[in-house]
């Protein structure tokens, strides 16, 4: 066997004394495929072969906006996926079909998720470490991971056509730029187990607690509501509501009940005060009171039951914006 790899499209094919080619590509190529007066086959394999230009861990550490400078470190893979296979087809699971679905299995995790990689909120920042099969395991800064993990759950969910048994689970952990990758791995291995734990899969597990993903979709609107209340760049509002949420996060946790069950305690009523107080004390700003009244009455309607998604989105918030 002789192997050459071709620096360009148009470079010619020198081996010497063999009897037939095979052109592999590890991605379309845009300027068509080498020539060759040998007989030949083409082979197309997709590679998430994503590497920052030029940039180390610690200079893509260094790169991120405010002071929580960090790295995120993202698993993923497909939930339940043995009992797709086995069961997945019923009586019409044919070598060729379950040779079918592990290819497009491979598709997305191989040739999508490169796109979305390349999409420019991400190109140049992302690490691929390893994405095929059904499963991906990416690092990048720790502020777009968040939506990288969205967006490759979103288009895995339009590519199996919301197909109630097949989704994905994903975990994301912190490090630092000079973390050793084996721990990291590690460390997102738990994050991505703690979301498998939960009834039905189809989850995340992000900042400590494992999420839907429709419930992560809720806490991602919620942070950023906050991040616009206590940005400077935009209404530079009280940094101090994101302590109040946490705080009353943390006073609700500390009463929690068999099957948690809504209890009423002084954190609904420590918040209404609270945060009316602060409405009032921001009167003169009206769109900076306005956000800090509707984050304060749809606490009310839920009876607070939604406290812990604001005290995961003031968490998040507040590693964003310090």
């Amino acid at each position: 066997m002789q192997v050459q790899f071709l620096e360009k499209p148009g470079e010619a094919v020198e081996l010497q004394n063999v009897e037939r080619v095979t052109l592999w590509a590890l991605d379309d190529p845009q300027s068509g495929w080498p020539k060759t007066s040998l007989p030949f086959s083409r082979a197309l394999h997709y590679t998430v072969n994503a590497v920052p230009p030029d940039r180390t861990f610690d200079q893509l550490q260094d790169d991120i906006e405010g002071n929580f400078k960090r790295l995120g470190v993202l698993r993923m893979d497909v939930d339940n996926l043995g009992d797709v296979f086995k069961n997945g087809l019923g009586s019409y699971a044919t070598l060729a079909r379950l040779s079918t679905l592990s290819f497009h299995l491979s598709l997305y995790f191989e040739g999508w998720v490169k796109r979305i990689c390349d999409d420019p909120r991400f190109a140049g920042k992302v690490y691929a470490v390893y994405a095929g099969g059904d499963d991906v395991f990416l690092i990048g800064p720790w502020d777009i991971m968040p939506d990288l993990a969205l967006q490759i759950r979103s288009d895995f969910a339009r590519y199996t056509g919301k197909h109630p048994d097949l989704h994905a689970s994903a975990g994301l952990a912190f490090i630092g730029g000079k973390y050793p990758v084996y721990q990291a791995a590690d460390d997102a291995e738990e994050a991505l187990q703690q979301a498998k734990r939960q009834d039905g899969k189809n989850a995340f597990g992000f900042l400590g607690s494992a999420w839907t993903w429709p419930q992560f979709e809720q806490v991602k609107s919620k942070f950023d509501r906050l991040v616009r209340i206590v940005d400077e760049k935009q209404l530079n509002g009280p940094q101090a509501i994101i302590q109040i949420l946490r705080d009353l996060t943390e006073q609700k946790a500390k009463r929690s009940t068999p099957g948690n069950k809504e209890v009423w305690g002084p954190w609904q009523w420590r918040g209404a005060y609270l945060l009316k107080r602060m409405e009032e004390r921001e009167k003169n700003r009206a769109e900076l009171a306005q956000q800090i009244a509707a984050i304060r009455d749809e606490l009310d309607q839920e009876n607070y039951s939604q406290l812990n998604q604001w005290g995961a989105a003031a968490r998040w918030a507040q590693l964003k914006t310090r």
